[in-house]
């Protein structure tokens, strides 16, 4: 038998394909050890991207050489390739285009890794053929949450993993708790899709094993979003059962019992969170804790309102990706002060449609519309071919359950490369296309192949190899400014070097940890080292920052946080003139005039007062805890008489005082 050159290329790039996709499917145990939490993020998305810039060659060689003719598109192809082209549409239109090119370091979700995530779908689509090797790859991938799980497991009964740190939420060190959760609810629904589809038992072993591992990594990841999408999915399923039982008029009787059942479930659940096994279990206890007044929900409605105003001043094709911390600025709320200075900031809206609202405008929002209308009506259309009909209509509702529960985790939190990661391979996997595996043959000539190499290489060397080489940078610079080692200011050099692009992120990074460890480096001793290395990030921030506020704000409060850098005049002088700037760009924002007043305040200016009262007089009612700040910045400039009229202004402006501060203020204005 003759073998063709065509033949053997079809066989390596096969192999090569799929040696690729078991890299993407094991990507969630992707993590750098001893590192901190977003580096465990980064590692996952520089990995994706690089796993990502291979496929893309060898299925450009295997399109240019291959006889066999890809795989015929379908609707579910198109959506996810309009979502790509509307991030690069609105990339291109926005104020800085290279942002939306550029992911950022701590997230690691623009534009790249979408167009990656779209790749793999693409990858698994063109070599993933056969109804038993889709169930294969499919069972491989909800395995991955199992070691994830198991760790999760182990760190939340006190065990330490060796080459992981602790943190307050166990599954933390393997990346973000919302990513973990996402993880869980893709091993939930594909596990329970591999579990109830016919094959051999191991496969289905495999499923309810990873199905567990799922609600595992839910449970511990503490996910509030994810346990909330999981509800959310079963009552979908539930009443999509109940309408696909509409044969023999059973319709009205299957609805009835549906919703009986969901209300069954919604009073078992409230009596669950009220009784006092509830604060036992910690994912319960941060649902039982959420109110109107909890941080995280006060500070999401805050950006929420923010996000609908930034939409609205440019509705069409938003700011940008990756530009909403700049719409978030131009639109702050100043009541986010009363969360403290922590919360302050928002580079996402915690909800994928605001997101995109403000992003990528309507022309993102029809996009992610479209791909969410495409899902939802291939899963409610689906049909399996199983040994039972029971298992054939609960595999054939699993799908319809996890695109609900992935679009409704994504309602509170952020978009992550996990989840988009495992939205491609689900898709790609358990929705085969609707016109089969039905081959249509393509002409194309080698030479064809060239500009996707060339193009995928270029990827590789200009956006992965960098962030990887500043990340990495990044990881060993913190830990060095955690010991105060004076062998960081190189490490600093190398991490602001390795991506020019990324800088700014990177000096962000390292101010927030030098805020944390650098004053407690120099109440040890060790002053000098910590000075030299707080002036030489400073500096190197300065001149690598682009967003401006959040990076003058982490200035600022470090200098303020060194005793000599806060009496040094010339670097007051610079954080001052930097405030100032950073006051026009964001003028709701009150830890900046809070800022001022502190600088004031160190240069001996003594109207440190009067400065944060007159950058607030003008804007919305002022807050409790504003007030409060205004009369101890007046006292600590000894100016009690402008303190007690501070104090009867508080009270009769209306602001709602707890028993406590009107105690307080009372004192203070006699």
């Amino acid at each position: 038998m003759k073998i063709g050159a065509a033949t053997v290329t079809d066989a390596v790039t096969a192999s090569s394909l799929r040696v690729l996709l078991a890299g993407v499917v094991l990507l969630p145990l992707a993590v750098a050890p001893n590192a901190f939490v977003f580096p465990f993020v980064t590692t996952k998305a520089l990995l994706l991207q690089a796993l990502a810039a291979g496929l893309l060659a060898v299925l450009a060689l295997r399109w240019a050489t291959s006889r066999r003719g890809a795989a015929r598109p379908d609707a579910t192809l198109w959506a996810l390739a309009g979502v790509v082209l509307a991030l690069g549409a609105t990339s291109a239109l926005s104020d800085d285009p290279a942002r939306g090119l550029a992911d950022s370091l701590e997230r690691m979700t623009g534009t790249v890794t979408v167009a990656a995530a779209f790749i793999v779908f693409v990858a698994v689509r063109h070599v993933v053929r056969t109804p038993r090797e889709r169930t294969v790859w499919l069972a491989a991938a909800a395995l991955s949450s199992v070691p994830v799980a198991v760790v999760a497991a182990l760190q939340a009964h006190g065990v330490a993993v060796p080459g992981l740190p602790a943190a307050e939420r166990p599954v933390a060190t393997l990346g973000h708790p919302a990513y973990v959760g996402a993880l869980g609810l893709f091993s939930v629904f594909a596990g329970g899709l591999v579990a109830t589809t016919s094959g051999p038992r191991m496969l289905r072993i495999s499923g309810a094993l990873s199905a567990c591992a799922g609600l595992v990594c839910i449970v511990e990841s503490e996910a509030r979003s994810a346990v909330l999408a999981l509800f959310a999915a079963l009552y979908g399923v539930l009443i999509l059962l109940a309408l696909r039982g509409r044969r023999g008029g059973h319709a009205r009787r299957a609805l009835q019992w549906c919703v009986s059942a969901g209300m069954l479930a919604a009073a078992v659940v409230v009596l669950l969170l009220k009784s006092p096994f509830a604060h036992d279990v910690p994912v319960v206890r941060r649902l039982v804790g959420v109110t109107w007044a909890t941080r995280s929900v006060g500070t999401r409605l805050l950006a929420w309102d923010a996000s609908i105003d930034a939409w609205l001043e440019r509705p069409l094709a938003g700011w940008g990706p990756g530009g909403f911390a700049q719409a978030f600025e131009a639109h702050y709320p100043p009541a986010l002060a009363r969360y403290g200075f922590a919360e302050t900031w928002f580079d996402d809206a915690h909800d994928i449609v605001l997101n995109t609202l403000v992003e990528q405008g309507v022309v993102g929002a029809l996009a992610l519309a479209a791909l969410v209308a495409v899902l939802l009506r291939r899963t409610t259309r689906r049909t399996t071919h199983c040994d039972a009909p029971a298992r054939n209509t609960v595999a054939a509702a699993l799908p319809f359950g996890f695109v609900v529960a992935h679009f409704s985790d994504k309602l509170l939190v952020f978009e992550g490369v996990v989840s988009w990661t495992q939205l491609a391979l689900f898709v790609a996997l358990a929705l085969p296309p609707a016109s089969g595996d039905r081959a249509r043959p393509a002409r194309r000539t080698p030479w064809m192949a060239l500009p996707a190499v060339a193009l995928a290489f270029w990827i590789a060397a200009a956006s992965v190899i960098p962030q990887a080489r500043a990340a990495e940078r990044a990881r060993e610079a913190a830990a060095l400014l955690g010991a105060g080692d004076v062998s960081a200011s190189a490490v600093l050099n190398e991490a602001l070097d390795a991506a020019p692009q990324h800088a700014a992120e990177v000096s962000r990074l390292l101010v927030t940890i030098a805020r944390d460890r650098l004053p407690r480096l120099a109440r040890d001793g060790g002053r000098e080292r910590a000075e030299g290395l707080a002036r030489h990030l400073i500096e190197r921030q300065r001149a690598a920052a682009r967003d401006g506020v959040r990076d003058t704000l982490g200035r600022a409060w470090l200098v303020l946080s060194l005793p000599t850098l806060r009496a040094d005049g010339d670097v007051l002088r610079v954080v001052a003139d930097d405030l100032a700037a950073a006051a026009q760009r964001a003028p709701r924002r009150q830890e900046v005039v809070f800022a001022r007043a502190e600088v004031a305040r160190a240069r001996g200016d003594a109207r440190g007062a009067e400065l944060l009262l007159d950058g607030l007089r003008a804007r919305d009612p002022l807050l409790p805890e504003t007030w409060l700040r205004l009369i101890d910045l007046a006292l600590a400039s000894g100016r009690e008489r402008h303190a007690a009229r501070l104090a009867r202004q508080a009270l009769s402006s209306g602001a709602r005082f707890d028993a406590r501060q009107r105690a307080l203020l009372t004192s203070h204005s006699r």
